[in-house]
Order: structure tokens, then sequence, then C-alpha cells
């Protein structure tokens, strides 16, 4: 997919405009190397981005001369879940982890508005 198909398509599913969606990728990738500490990591739904410092080395060039290429501190991208397999809708939700054990929502794939006794407050068909 060509870079100018992928600006289209998050704008037809967002309807932010085209020129900000390139602004945020664009700023993203100098945000995360500039601020990033060692061994740090940010979540997001693409995934987990990591610092990882690719250590130096000795290098022979083709000529048979030495070199040395310098450390290098990179941010990498570990994909998540949804990145690799995509969205199930059928799936439930984990929600022990979002709610106390006391009260848990009911799942509700239908987007249905049910009262405490799991009733139809409206229909939207």
């Amino acid at each position: 997919m060509k870079y100018e198909r992928l600006l289209e398509l998050v704008h037809y599913k967002t309807w932010i405009e085209p020129d900000k969606i390139k602004q945020v990728l664009e700023v993203l990738a100098d945000v995360l190397r500039e601020n990033h500490g060692d061994d740090e990591q940010t979540r997001t739904p693409l995934g987990t981005f990591y610092t990882h410092t690719r250590e130096g080395k000795e290098w022979l060039l083709p000529d048979g001369s030495p070199t040395q290429i310098p450390k290098k501190v990179q941010v990498k991208l570990r994909p998540s879940g949804r990145l690799t397999q995509g969205w199930v809708p059928t799936k439930k939700a984990y929600l022990s982890k979002l709610v106390k054990r006391t009260h848990k929502p009911v799942w509700n794939p239908q987007k249905v508005l049910l009262d405490e006794d799991d009733e139809v407050l409206e229909e939207d068909y």
C-alpha cells in the first residue's frame, strides 16, 4: 500500500484531515527517539515501542581498511495482537483486568443500552 492510500484510508475511518495525520506520523518517530530512555517502553494500539542500543563494532571496508561503526540508539516496534491478527469482534474482552470482580459489566456486542436488570432501555434497530 502506498503512503497516500494509507492517509486516505485513515481519513475515511476518522475524518481527520490527511495533512494532520501526516504531521502526526512524521513527528511520532522524532518524539519517540528523542524522549525514550534506556530500556523504556511505550504501549500504543500499534504495539510496544521500546529502546534498543546497538553496540558499536569494528568493520572492514571493501578496500581492506578497518573502520569503527559507532553505537546507535534505536526505537523498535513489537507489534500488538491487533496489528498482527486484527480485531476480533466476537471475542469477549478480558474484563477482570478493567473492573472489580464485584461489578462486571455485561458483554454487549450490539451496543444496546441495558438497565441494572439487563433489560433493554431503548432499541436502535
